[in-house]
């Protein structure tokens, strides 16, 4: 799984960077925008990365002084250069961020970017990516796990290409979404939606920890196997 974050971390920089290449080019001075939601090792990458590509953009990651790195600014030093104007600024705000009460660099001055777009972006690309055979099951995984996140199904296709859009890839991987791996993918569309009925009903009862272990097993909707005993 460490793997599988890191992959996903490295294409949500680029799905940033591609998603917001506009935003970024077009900045002049007095512009004001800021982008939220990203881990800190994350955006000192893409900080690197725009400072790099959009060298115009004065880019800095938001502190509250519990660390401080190159590129950080305190909120009082960043309503200052705000307030001079005299370069487009970019405020990177750190997830783990605790927000002064003045919020000073909220919504009114500095424009957010919408980072809601970005999942939804990595998703599309990926489904693009898809080969046209495994579709329609990756549709049903989908079907059978509506309560997921966009970001989750983002880190299943990056699991499912990791492995070589490879038709048993679909299945192994399912504990991405939080059901039961699968190494038996069946490249029949009505019965794989019977394999996935099942795993999601074998899987709600593990879940279920009003119970104790040995009766949550007992509940599964397996047959006994005689050889077993």
């Amino acid at each position: 799984m460490k793997d599988l974050e890191e992959l996903y971390a490295q294409e949500t920089l680029k799905a940033v960077l591609a998603e917001f290449a506009d935003d970024f080019s077009s900045a002049g001075p007095g512009t004001c925008i800021k982008l939220a939601g990203l881990p800190l090792e994350g955006l000192k990458a893409l900080r690197a990365e725009v400072v790099r590509t959009h060298p115009h953009l004065e880019t800095f990651i938001l502190t509250d002084g519990s660390f401080s790195d190159e590129g950080t600014v305190s909120a009082t030093k960043l309503i200052e250069l705000r307030n001079a104007g005299e370069a487009p600024l970019l405020a990177l705000l750190p997830s783990a961020l605790q927000a002064p009460a003045e919020d000073s660099y909220g919504n009114a001055t500095f424009r957010e970017l919408p980072m809601a777009r970005i999942g939804e972006r990595l998703v599309g690309d990926l489904e693009r990516e898809m080969p046209d055979g495994i579709a329609p099951l990756v549709k049903a995984v989908f079907d059978f796990t509506p309560e997921a996140s966009v970001e989750e199904h983002a880190k299943y296709l990056l699991a499912v290409r990791k492995d070589g859009w490879q038709l048993g890839a679909v299945g192994e991987n399912l504990n991405v979404l939080g059901l039961i791996p699968d190494t038996s993918t069946d490249a029949d569309v009505s019965r794989w939606r019977t394999r996935l009925f099942w795993n999601r009903k074998c899987a709600e009862t593990l879940c279920d920890f009003q119970s104790f272990v040995p009766d949550r097993v007992t509940k599964l909707p397996i047959r006994p196997n005689p050889g077993m005993a």
